[in-house]
């Protein structure tokens, strides 16, 4: 029994065990369905949004491949479309309907403006294209790319036009020179900072002032026949108002030209005023003045009966002067109203000159002084250097004809400078040893590269100075170099100029002259033109009014080396006092390889030599200064004549476009070469860009300039060669009228006649000229000389001592049977 209810219990207890575990896992089970219930609404949303985002990508993969499929299709045209893209590009033209193309246009201007001539101008268009790999179907015929240059030739002409226009002054400058027979002038303007180049004109003529008055009148022509003057003309005249100031070198012709401006500017000025104050005038007092006028050209031409005597031509031209006669009267009239103050400022007009100019004439007046200097003081002069005829003359045996060659020959450092000069750097190519030169310093163990001798022989400013201070750096290889020129001919024999080199770089007296022209150049010519090229803080040209410091300077330091020349001469040699600006010389090995050949040179000759060239540049830098830059100028003054230091524009623009240009094309025509290097120098392409939209070159290209200058020239020739003829025929006319006058005069043997003062005082003048002229005839007559003077400054008493000699001189020749008494008659 107990055992069966200890089973009972037990299984009860394991029933309700079962039972409580159902429970559990009926529990457990609802919680499990319901988190498998959880996941499975979750597997169910994540499943839909992957069906969505798969349809979303299944969207855009159709998209992504449509795009493909069409970038495909592009991808397959491209080759097509670059290839006919290169064929585009690779087939250029340079006209747009047949016209060249503005582009183009200065494209052409350019290339010729760089150097090239008008027949490479296309071939280098296509070889730059064909270098870009590009093809152009047409071309620029060389007629066209002339055109074309000239249309930029006359864009400059209205360039400067334009800037005169704006700008209340300016300033002008030029200068002068021969080629081939023909004289050239070159024309600058200073405006606003910038230098205008007006180009060259070929004067048929002596009269500077004609060639300035054509080229403005061009100037103003095109202006006013272009877009930009057809609605705002320009008068001419405003030229010569606006001017306030002219720089040239100080030759007597530019000043003469500085004079004729000055004239022309009031002329212009009261022109101009008279003209406005006709307008003003009623018809009765226009009339009054008119009659006044020409009533003073009929009495001028001597009456109405003498008036109506001339020919009509001839009265016309009196009259056509009438309406500036009535201008300039009335002009004048409202010029005197004005006060003192504003009538020197109308006229105002400054002349200028060029600083380099004058340091180029203080060298030279240095050299007179330095040559002279050896006999002044009594030292021997440097070796006599004489040309081959003179050499010649002088070893001919005659002491007469020695003489007279050892006076016409010249020595020294600067003439051995310019033997050199012709030696080593010949202005004509074919002449000289310059090649040889480079190669032998070139490989000189002491050189080691080629050097460039000086230019002496072209003469440009301190060219002497420079190449004395090349001879004195290098005066051991070049004794060598001329013992080698010697030695490599057969002949082993120096040609005259050789000879003469030889002889100068070995004669310490030369020396002594080419140590003083050193000295002179790197110490003062030097820092005067690093100081006058120089430019503003702003980096403008510097104003030649503003060069008054800088003169003193020159004068004060010349004053001080005059004083105490061992300045320079000196063993404490030192650049900080030695050159005028205390700078570093130019060739710091040239001073000191002259000091070190101070020992080996005359110290008193030397320094007395060096005293007397820095008195002669002093002289000249004084005359400078009183007349050129010791004018009294007010501020105001200074910036209306603002010009600039030096006339190196128009010096560089004659060589390179007077000589230079013309050598390298003979057959271009001045418009062209003007046309040319004033786009280039002016910077026109800008003002093109800027203010022109049309081509305007068809009136200066058609006109025959070129034809009618050189018809004016062989004009101008012919006239003169007639006024020659007609001169010489007069000349020879009146020269045989007067020999013979003098044959057919008895001469008077009596000496008493002019010895006693009271018969020679019943002689006339005439008779007594006539009595020397008959002596001097016999004199040539005999020797082809005559010791008889110019009769024109001789007094009475002096040509009776003249004639008494003559006739001494006739009667030894008649007592030795020379002559009969009579003398010979010229036939």
């Amino acid at each position: 029994m107990y055992r069966a209810a200890d089973r009972n219990a037990e299984l009860e207890k394991r029933v309700h065990g079962i039972q409580q575990e159902l429970h559990r896992l009926k529990k457990s089970s609802s919680q499990f369905v319901a988190s498998l219930r959880r996941q499975l609404d979750d597997l169910l949303a994540e499943l839909t949004q992957r069906k969505e985002k798969e349809k979303r990508l299944q969207a855009r993969n159709a998209e992504l491949t449509r795009k493909k499929e069409a970038l495909s299709r592009k991808t397959s045209r491209f080759d097509n479309r670059l290839s006919a893209g290169v064929a585009k590009l690779s087939a250029q033209s340079l006209k747009d309907d047949g016209i060249i193309s503005t582009e183009i246009r200065a494209c052409v201007r350019d290339i010729v403006s760089f150097g090239a001539p008008l027949e490479s101008v296309d071939k280098i268009i296509h070889a730059v294209a064909k270098g870009l790999n590009i093809q152009i179907s047409d071309h620029v015929s060389t007629r066209s790319a002339g055109r074309i240059v000239l249309e930029g030739g006359v864009a400059a002409q209205l360039q400067i036009v334009d800037a005169i226009k704006n700008a209340d002054h300016f300033t002008g400058s030029g200068d002068g020179t021969s080629h081939k027979n023909l004289n050239y002038e070159s024309q600058f303007i200073f405006v606003k900072e910038k230098l205008l180049a007006l180009g060259l004109t070929q004067d048929i003529s002596e009269e500077q002032m004609a060639g300035w008055m054509r080229l403005i009148e061009e100037m103003y022509a095109a202006y006013n026949a272009s877009p930009l003057g057809r609605a705002y003309p320009e008068d001419f005249r405003t030229f010569f108002i606006k001017i306030t100031g002219m720089t040239t070198d100080h030759a007597a012709d530019q000043k003469k030209l500085w004079t004729l401006f000055l004239e022309m500017k009031k002329r212009m000025d009261r022109e101009v005023r008279g003209e406005r104050a006709l307008l003003c005038l009623g018809s009765p007092e226009l009339l009054d003045v008119i009659y006044s006028i020409i009533n003073e050209k009929i009495q001028a031409a001597g009456g109405m009966a003498a008036w109506d005597a001339l020919p009509a031509e001839e009265r016309a031209r009196r009259n056509s002067t009438l309406h500036a006669e009535v201008c300039q009267r009335f002009g004048q009239a409202e010029f005197n109203k004005l006060s003192q103050q504003e009538r020197d400022e109308i006229d105002f007009f400054a002349g200028g000159g060029c600083f380099m100019h004058k340091d180029l004439n203080a060298h030279r007046g240095g050299v007179e002084r330095m040559m002279a200097a050896w006999l002044k003081h009594g030292f021997q002069q440097p070796i006599l250097l004489m040309n081959k005829d003179n050499a010649a003359a002088a070893n001919s045996g005659s002491a007469v004809a020695k003489e007279r060659a050892e006076k016409v020959s010249s020595r020294g450092g600067v003439k051995l400078c310019e033997l050199m000069g012709i030696l080593l750097n010949n202005k004509d190519d074919k002449k000289g040893q310059q090649d040889s030169h480079g190669v032998y310093f070139c490989a000189h163990e002491h050189i080691g590269y080629s050097i460039w001798f000086p230019g002496t022989s072209q003469t440009r400013y301190q060219c002497f100075s420079e190449a004395s201070a090349e001879i004195i750096v290098n005066l051991p290889v070049y004794r060598e170099f001329m013992q080698f020129i010697h030695d490599r001919k057969m002949s082993l024999a120096y040609t005259n100029l050789e000879k003469n080199i030889w002889d100068a770089i070995n004669d310490v007296r030369t020396i002594v002259e080419l140590v003083v022209l050193l000295w002179y150049g790197q110490n003062f010519s030097d820092p005067i033109k690093r100081v006058v090229r120089s430019r503003t803080s702003t980096g403008g040209v510097r104003n030649l009014w503003d060069m008054g410091p800088t003169l003193r300077g020159v004068i004060v330091h010349l004053e001080r080396v005059i004083a105490d020349p061992d300045i320079i001469m000196g063993p404490d040699l030192s650049y900080q006092t030695a050159s005028m600006d205390s700078q570093q010389w130019e060739r710091p090995e040239a001073m000191y390889a002259a000091h070190a050949l101070l020992p080996t040179l005359p110290r008193n000759e030397l320094r007395a030599v060096f005293v007397e060239f820095l008195e002669g540049a002093l002289e000249t830098w004084q005359r400078f200064g009183e007349d050129t830059l010791g004018r009294v100028m007010t501020e105001e003054q200074r910036r209306k004549a603002e010009m600039p230091t030096t006339n190196d524009a128009n010096e560089g623009w004659l060589s390179s476009n007077a000589r230079v240009a013309q050598c390298r094309a003979p057959n271009a025509t001045l418009e062209f070469i003007n046309s040319k290097s004033q786009y280039k120098h002016n910077g026109t392409a800008n003002f093109i860009a800027e203010r022109l939209n049309t081509p305007a070159a068809q009136a200066i290209s058609s006109d025959g300039r070129q034809k009618k200058r050189k018809v004016a020239q062989a004009e101008h020739d012919s006239r003169t060669v007639a006024e020659h003829r007609e001169k010489k025929t007069k000349s020879d006319l009146k020269k045989a009228a007067e020999i013979a006058e003098i044959n057919e005069c008895v001469p008077i043997f009596d000496i008493s006649q002019f010895t006693d003062p009271a018969k020679l005082k019943e002689i006339l003048v005439p008779k007594l000229d006539l009595q020397l002229k008959w002596h001097r005839l016999r004199e040539l007559e005999m020797d082809k000389k005559t010791e008889i003077p110019p009769l024109s400054k001789l007094k009475k008493p002096q040509k009776g001592e003249l004639i008494v000699a003559a006739v001494g001189c006739w009667m030894a020749r008649v007592d030795s049977g020379e002559v009969p008494l009579m003398g010979r008659q010229l036939t």
